[in-house]
């Protein structure tokens, strides 16, 4: 996924791959640069707001609230306010219809998954609810992007999620998909 990130020293793009075990390649570049690339760890430390990074041998604290229009994050000392949006690739004119095999809804901010309303094989619509996230004491629905067939539950209801984290994976299209 691929991620504009607006802040206090200009704009970059992040594109992040999920491996495996909370472990991401990450690649953060600004505008006209090749960018940087790292390989981090991404775990859960003193409750829901706070994570630990890990990349290059190194360990940071790291303390993540969303605020009205932005995420605030705090790593060590320093404070940023910041602004993220997904970066949605343009197709050109006569490009054919590039529907992605898998879609995955993630968590839009750190929080605890309050209820998941899918089942592994359910169909679920274009904006039907996949799960109910909840962060500072306000609970909000999370939605499916496009119709799919549920594939995948990657967390469980009362576990608490950073944000971007995947919390359902949807086969795109199938059966029924679209009437719900």
């Amino acid at each position: 996924m691929i991620y504009l990130v607006r802040g206090p020293r200009g704009d970059v793009q992040v594109e992040l791959t999920e491996l495996a075990d909370a472990r991401y390649h990450v690649r953060v570049a600004a505008e006209g640069e090749t960018g940087k690339e790292y390989d981090v760890r991404w775990s859960a430390a003193l409750g829901r707001l706070h994570r630990v990074l890990e990349w290059d041998g190194r360990r940071r604290l790291v303390v993540v609230e969303p605020e009205a229009e932005a995420l605030g994050v705090t790593i060590g000392a320093d404070h940023y306010d910041l602004r993220v949006e997904p970066v949605r690739p343009v197709r050109r004119r006569g490009d054919g219809p590039a529907a992605p095999a898998t879609v995955e809804v993630r968590a839009p901010m750190p929080g605890l998954i309050v209820a998941l309303e899918v089942t592994p094989g359910q169909a679920v619509g274009p904006g039907g609810t996949v799960a109910v996230i909840e962060a500072m004491k306000m609970q909000m629905e999370l939605r499916a992007p496009a119709g799919g067939i549920v594939r995948q539950l990657r967390v469980a209801a009362g576990q608490e999620v950073a944000a971007g984290e995947v919390i359902v994976v949807l086969a795109a299209g199938g059966e029924g998909a679209s009437g719900l």
